[in-house]
């Protein structure tokens, strides 16, 4: 759990802040563009990266034995 944290903490915050909406908040892209006061286009785009960075981060300890 340490290191997800802490390569949570390794995006920047409007990526942070768009998958948190996204993934616990269960918000719509719509929703987190206003909210983040961004397009919905670029709310995707955040949410992409941030994934992106946590699988290729974190991708390898996450793999079954």
């Amino acid at each position: 759990m340490a290191r997800v944290r802490a390569t949570l903490q390794e995006l920047p915050v409007k990526q942070a802040a768009a998958l948190h909406l996204r993934v616990f908040e269960h918000m719509s892209y719509d929703e987190l563009s206003a909210v983040l006061g961004i397009t919905s286009r670029s709310a995707r785009v955040y949410v992409v990266k941030a994934r992106r960075h946590l699988r290729d981060r974190l991708g390898p300890d996450l793999e079954a034995p």
